[in-house]
């Protein structure tokens, strides 16, 4: 049983301190850092075994979360025997079915809609990126 506190319940925590401190604006480490732990939660739901690292990276429209050490062991003995398309193929699937998930966690995380969700997995090396574009914060025809 897992007794951590989830990303959003620990930036709700966050902004919760921030808000009687005089700031409800979550400082951008700790929203990189709750928008990082919670893709790799994700990755270790859907795959059974989540990235060993992860760095978010934020600007005004777009949230890029590039991330390594990804395959699983089954994974990496198949792109090793040469089934390098069967495996990307798999990879994207399982980042597909992630799809509603990732973007709802974002949209919790952030507070802003996500209107694409764009994935891509690389095999050697192992790494893959999720990069969120979200909706303009300012109001249409400004």
């Amino acid at each position: 049983m897992d007794l951590q506190p989830s990303p959003s319940q620990r930036l709700s925590l966050v902004r919760a301190q921030q808000h009687s401190a005089g700031d409800a604006r979550p400082q951008i480490g700790e929203l990189t850092a709750a928008i990082s732990t919670a893709i790799v939660r994700l990755f270790r739901t859907h795959t059974g075994r989540g990235p060993t690292k992860a760095k978010t990276i934020l600007s005004d429209e777009l949230i890029v979360v590039a991330l390594a050490e990804c395959l699983t062991t089954a994974e990496k003995q198949l792109a090793g025997a040469g089934h390098v398309e069967l495996v990307l193929e798999v990879r994207r699937a399982l980042h597909e079915g992630m799809r509603g998930d990732a973007t709802a966690l974002v949209e919790e995380l952030t507070g802003r809609k996500v209107i694409a969700y764009l994935t891509d997995q690389e095999l050697f090396p192992d790494l893959a990126s999720v990069t969120f574009a979200l909706a303009s914060t300012t109001p249409e025809g400004a």
